[in-house]
């Protein structure tokens, strides 16, 4: 790998750039160095895709070896925090990121990711692409899906504040969350969740046939707790209490837990929604002049950010600020 003196990686035409400083200056080698980027790569893909299930699979063993009541809320709320890994990747792949084969990337994502969570693509993309399109204004999806849950969301908000609403959801308080944004994600049409009703039936038909009721237990108390739980956290560090998007850096423990395959890098999505996340950080070296909040300054921040109730637009349609106070 090469590297320059300040320890940047770049990529040009699929290749490492021996001089990454002159995309940051020549706005013609940025483009060239961001469209580098862009190009998916199965193994990429499938591998974390492979890993998450594979967690899953380890923790469901586990629970049943020690057979304890403690192994198996541990292991639970372990699963719902590689539910929530495995969205982050269907999210890849509703953006088309996951392989360079069409047919292929909607296949691995609806199969492995989509249909066991009891979601469909097409729900997802009615619910995620408008939220790119018109981000921050009234006619973002996330607003409306937000109003569905009002105050939860409402600004300014103690780090105590958002900590006892994580645990609150841990503990299964939070279900109806969970309802929400299945609510928010609905498909359009009724024949697209045949293929999750399907998937759901059959496994969890074959555990129950098996003597293992024990497995759908786990799977749907994992997604109504932890699940919901990193989900709620990981959308309040990427545009509450702003205009815009936050460009944060995270621990890697708590990135793994929380916003995994640097699904905290969201900053660098919204900019470039066509790089896969596994690009993210490279994209991330080539951008210097938008400051980056550790996760702590940001909590820090929302204890005295400008009052925003939940589902307020913050830009309007011209793209102005709407923030009082800011």
């Amino acid at each position: 790998m090469v590297q320059n003196d300040a320890g940047r990686d770049c990529v040009v035409d699929g290749r490492l750039d021996d001089h990454p400083e002159k995309a940051l200056t020549d706005p013609v080698a940025l483009r060239k160095q961001l469209v580098a980027l862009r190009v998916p790569r199965l193994h990429r893909f499938a591998l974390p895709l492979a890993g998450d299930w594979a967690m899953i699979i380890a923790a469901f063993a586990l629970a049943r070896w020690i057979n304890h009541p403690g192994a198996y809320i541990l292991c639970t709320l372990f699963i719902g925090t590689r539910q929530h890994a495995l969205g982050v990747l269907g999210h890849d792949g509703a953006h088309r990121l996951g392989t360079p084969r069409l047919w292929l990337n909607n296949a691995l994502t609806q199969l492995f990711i989509f249909w066991p969570l009891g979601t469909t693509m097409s729900g997802y993309k009615g619910f995620h692409f408008p939220h790119h399109r018109f981000l921050n204004t009234e006619q973002d999806t996330e607003m409306a899906y937000r109003n569905l849950g009002a105050p939860e969301w409402d600004v300014p908000r103690t780090r105590n504040g958002i900590a006892w609403r994580f645990f609150k959801d841990l503990a299964g308080l939070g279900a109806f969350e969970a309802l929400r944004l299945m609510v928010s994600m609905r498909a359009e049409k009724l024949r697209h969740y045949l293929g999750p009703w399907l998937t759901i039936a059959i496994l969890s038909g074959m555990a129950i046939a098996t003597g293992n009721a024990w497995i759908p237990i786990m799977w749907f108390a994992a997604f109504f707790s932890s699940f919901v739980a990193v989900w709620r956290l990981r959308c309040w560090v990427e545009h509450l209490g702003t205009d815009d998007t936050h460009r944060i850096s995270m621990p890697p423990v708590m990135a793994f837990m929380v916003a995994p395959h640097n699904a905290w890098m969201h900053w660098e999505h919204h900019e470039w929604p066509a790089i896969p996340f596994w690009n993210l950080p490279r994209a991330r070296k080539l951008e210097t002049t938008t400051p980056v909040l550790s996760i702590w300054e940001l909590f820090r921040y929302y204890g005295q950010c400008p009052v925003i109730k939940t589902g307020q637009a913050t830009l309007d349609k011209a793209g102005k600020s709407l923030i009082v106070g800011a």
